[in-house]
């Protein structure tokens, strides 16, 4: 395995800014002063250790920031079947070296024996955090996940295939391309996606917009404004009746009766 650590030398809460382009992201809220970032993976030569190695991990006034240069950081499963002349394959990622010759399938200069499961490439990168009450997180991925556990005064995260899970925020910003969007409790959320998801079990208000993902909400306290063009849009309101479009989507409210 290979590991980076850093604690803050300053007590309180902190501004966590991390980017990266394949690395999950997670973090929580625990009863701490001091605020700590690991950066791991488990191989100990490639293109992970690297990115792990040559991290930017540093601390300034407030501020712990991350930069994971993990370009090529990544592991693909690839099953490979093959059926006389035919050859069939399935993968979790394809962005390898591919190539298949007479039946013969290489991958990444390895010829993969049909039948069997082959993990291809290097591990996967996870930066972990653990922060101190009242911190504030900017998270930016391509293809990892961010998960953020406990109660965040602010939240901004961005992600492009990753899905962002996050438990509670006064003030959500969340962003994804194909990612779903996850939120416990929000104060006030704004969210866009494309294609990905939006479900949010409770906030007060809420601005979400999205392509063809549904937008779906369990509980809005106040204003909800939801676009989408092909998606369809369920919110249940317990205060003003929330606006809601859509272009060719299904649009579903519900109101609580007194």
């Amino acid at each position: 395995m290979t590991r980076r650590e850093l604690t803050c030398p300053e007590t309180g809460p902190i501004v966590l800014d991390a980017r990266s382009l394949a690395a999950c992201i997670r973090v929580s809220v625990a009863d701490t002063d001091h605020a700590h970032v690991t950066i791991s993976t488990p191989d100990t030569a490639g293109a992970s250790h690297d990115a792990v190695t040559t991290a930017r991990l540093e601390h300034t006034a407030g501020r712990l920031t991350v930069r994971l240069d993990d370009q090529g950081a990544a592991i693909s499963r690839v099953t490979i079947v093959r059926s006389g002349n035919r050859v069939s394959m399935t993968t979790l990622t394809a962005d390898r070296d591919l190539c298949i010759v007479g039946g013969r399938v290489i991958i990444d200069g390895v010829e993969i024996t049909p039948g069997t499961a082959t993990v291809v490439g290097t591990s996967p990168v996870t930066i972990d955090a653990v922060l101190p009450p009242g911190s504030l997180v900017h998270l930016t991925t391509q293809s990892g996940d961010i998960t953020l556990h406990g109660a965040y005064p602010e939240v901004r995260a961005q992600s492009v295939s990753g899905d962002i899970t996050a438990e509670r925020a006064d003030h959500a910003s969340v962003q994804t391309t194909s990612g779903d969007i996850r939120i416990t409790t929000a104060g006030h959320a704004v969210t866009n996606t494309v294609s990905g998801d939006t479900d949010i079990d409770r906030t007060d208000t809420l601005t979400a917009n999205s392509v063809s993902g549904d937008i779906h909400v369990r509980e809005a306290a106040d204003l909800v404004s939801a676009a989408t063009a092909s998606g369809d849009i369920t919110v249940h309101h317990t205060g003003p009746v929330p606006i809601t479009r859509t272009v060719t989507g299904r649009v579903r409210t519900t109101a609580n009766t007194r």
